[in-house]
C-alpha cells in the first residue's frame, strides 16, 4: 500500500505541474482567448468514452498492468512533444488529448490497483488508507502547480516540461516493477438490485472529472482575462483547493467523516460559504484561495467517501468498470457546463461549484435508496458465493 501511494503521489505532482504550464500556454499565447482553453478543456475529455471501448477491445492478457505500464512509457514522449509545441495552439491542442487519453486509461488502473490492496481489509482501514491515499495526493497536487511556477520562471516552461518527460519515465520502469498484473477474473452473476446500485453509482462518479475540469478551466481564464492576473495568482488559486482537498483528508483521517450524513452536510456548508467568498473577493487573490480551498474541502471530502464506497462494495474489476463508464458519462456532464460557462466566461467561476454541490446531493441519494434496502453488488457477490 505504502509503494502505491508514494508512486501515485509523484504522478499526481507531475500531472498537476503539467497541466498548469499547459493550460497557461493555451490561455496566453498567441491565441490569448477563452476559446483555445475552452475547446482544449473539451477536447481532454474526448477520450473518456473511447476508454471504455478499449477495455472491451483489449486481448484479456493486456487489460492489467501491461496497459498501464505502456500508458506510462508513452508519457513522456507526449510531454516531450508538449515541450516543442507549448506556442502552437493547433498542436497542443492536439497533444492534450493524446494526453488525456493516457491518463483516463490509468485512472481506473490506478483505482483498482487500490481495490486490489485494499482486499480483505476492515472497512474503518480502508476508509483510512483511503483518506490518506488522497491527502497526499491533493498535496501533491498543490505543490505541482507552485513547483511550475517556481522553476518555469528560471528555467522556462519548455524546459521545465523536459523535465516533467523524463519523470514520467521513470515512472515506467517503476510501474513495471511493482504494479501488481490485475487480471480479470471470472465473477459470479449479479442480479437486478445489484445492477441496479452500480448504475446509480455512476451519477456521482460522474460528476468528479467535471468539478476538476471546469476548476482547471476557469482559474487560468479568470485570472488571464477576467481579473488582470498573472501565472502566480493562478499557481496560488489552484494551490489553495489542493490545501482544501488535503484538509478534506486529515479530517477524514480522524474518522470524524466517516459518517456520511456528516461528510454530506458538511461538504455541502463548505462548498456554499467558497462560493459566496468567491462573489465577494472581486478579484482579490486572498478571497478567491480561501474560496477554492472551502471548495476543496467540500469536494475532497465527497471524493474520498467515494473512493471508500467503491473500494467497501465493489470488487478490483468492477471498480474498474464503474470508472470507466462514469468517466465517459462525464464527457456530456463536461460539454454542458462549458457551454454554460460561454454564455458569460464572468461567471466561469460558478461552475465547479454548482457541481460539487450536485455531487453531494447525488451521494445523498445513493445513501438513501441504501438506507432503503438495496444491496450492494459485493454484498450479493457474497451471498451467491456463500449459498454455491
Amino acid at each position: 500500500m505504502w509503494a502505491y501511494i508514494s508512486f501515485c503521489a509523484l504522478y499526481r505532482m507531475s500531472t498537476g505541474a503539467l497541466l498548469l504550464v499547459v493550460g497557461w500556454s493555451l490561455a496566453t499565447g498567441r491565441s490569448n482567448n477563452a476559446e483555445s482553453l475552452a475547446l482544449a478543456t473539451f477536447v481532454s475529455f474526448i477520450p473518456a468514452p473511447i476508454v471504455p471501448v478499449l477495455y472491451r477491445w483489449l486481448p484479456r492478457r493486456f487489460a492489467g498492468r501491461p496497459t498501464a505500464v505502456a500508458c506510462f512509457a508513452a508519457l513522456p514522449v507526449l510531454t516531450w512533444l508538449s515541450a516543442a509545441c507549448l506556442q502552437g495552439r493547433t498542436a497542443l491542442i492536439g497533444l492534450v488529448f493524446c494526453l488525456w487519453l493516457g491518463f483516463f486509461l490509468l485512472e481506473p488502473l490506478l483505482e483498482a490497483w487500490f481495490t486490489e490492496l485494499a482486499q480483505g481489509l476492515a472497512a474503518d482501514r480502508i476508509n483510512r488508507f483511503s483518506a490518506l491515499s488522497m491527502t497526499i495526493n491533493q498535496c501533491c497536487l498543490m505543490v505541482g502547480p507552485v513547483i511550475a511556477y517556481a522553476v518555469v520562471s528560471r528555467i522556462g516552461a519548455t524546459s521545465f516540461v523536459q523535465v516533467l518527460a523524463g519523470l514520467f519515465a521513470a515512472m515506467a520502469l517503476v510501474a513495471l516493477a511493482i504494479m501488481p498484473r490485475l487480471e480479470h477474473e471470472a465473477r459470479p452473476a449479479v442480479n437486478a438490485a445489484g445492477e441496479r446500485t452500480s448504475r446509480q453509482s455512476l451519477l456521482p462518479l460522474a460528476l468528479i472529472w467535471p468539478v476538476l475540469g471546469t476548476f482547471n478551466f476557469m482559474v487560468p481564464v479568470y485570472f488571464s482575462m477576467q481579473a488582470g492576473g498573472n501565472m502566480a495568482q493562478a499557481g496560488i488559486v489552484d494551490g489553495a483547493m489542493g490545501i482544501g482537498m488535503a484538509v478534506a483528508g486529515f479530517i477524514s483521517l480522524n474518522g470524524f467523516l466517516a459518517l456520511e450524513k456528516w461528510r454530506n452536510g458538511l461538504s455541502m456548508l463548505w462548498v456554499g460559504l467558497g462560493a459566496v467568498v468567491w462573489w465577494a473577493s472581486a478579484g482579490r487573490t486572498v478571497g478567491h484561495a480561501l474560496a477554492a480551498a472551502m471548495l476543496g474541502c467540500g469536494f475532497g471530502a465527497m471524493r474520498i467517501g467515494c473512493r471508500s464506497y467503491l473500494a467497501s462494495h465493489f470488487s478490483a474489476q468492477e471498480v474498474a468498470g464503474l470508472v470507466s463508464k462514469a468517466n465517459a458519462l462525464s464527457l456530456l456532464v463536461l460539454l454542458a457546463s462549458l457551454m454554460v460557462c460561454k454564455i458569460d466566461f464572468a461567471w466561469s467561476w460558478a461552475m465547479p461549484f454548482v457541481l460539487s454541490a450536485s455531487l453531494v446531493l447525488a451521494a445523498s441519494l445513493l445513501l438513501v435508496e441504501r438506507r432503503g434496502g438495496v444491496p450492494s453488488a459485493r454484498t450479493l457477490e457474497s451471498a451467491t458465493s456463500s449459498s454455491s
